[in-house]
């Protein structure tokens, strides 16, 4: 099987700041982009990141997604350095380990809130973009897929 996606997700229960997790937090993870943009295709290995706390938003994914492989609590940050040197894209939200992913020059789509400015504070890097909306849950998933297509990662 093909490492096709790195998906790192936040839930609002890791955050210190719960107002402002639950800003960050992207109901679109439980609509069918997922399926669409991990699960259509059998080759595609996507993984999803985060931390144990993570675990009932992960298994959601993982329920519209059954391909995808869900490693929540599981990894450092050499281990998500090592998994986006391999990765074809990442898709994420405003965290820090979008930050280690877009330094290792993976493709990534970065989602942001109105809680933090991508002006000063995106990941940096070549095939970086950043998708802000306020609120975060008015993004549509068919934005999402048209950045990962301008990127060239999904057709």
């Amino acid at each position: 099987m093909e490492l096709v996606a790195l998906v790192y997700v936040m839930a609002p229960a890791y955050a210190a700041n719960m107002a402002a997790a639950f800003a960050k937090f992207w109901p679109g993870w439980n609509r069918p982009i997922s399926r669409r943009w991990l699960g259509d295709h059998k080759t595609v290995a996507g993984f999803l990141l985060g931390v144990a706390a993570e675990g009932p938003l992960t298994g959601r994914i993982r329920e519209l997604c059954p391909a995808a492989i869900d490693i929540a609590g599981r990894t450092g940050f050499a281990d998500i350095a090592a998994l986006a040197r391999n990765a074809a894209c990442a898709l994420g939200n405003d965290t820090g380990p979008m930050h280690l992913i877009a330094a290792t020059g993976c493709p990534s789509v970065v989602l942001f809130s109105a809680e933090s400015d991508p002006a000063l504070c995106a990941p940096r890097g070549p095939r970086v973009t950043a998708l802000r909306r306020d609120p975060l849950a008015g993004l549509d998933p068919g934005d999402v897929l048209g950045a990962l297509r301008a990127l060239g990662v999904v057709s």
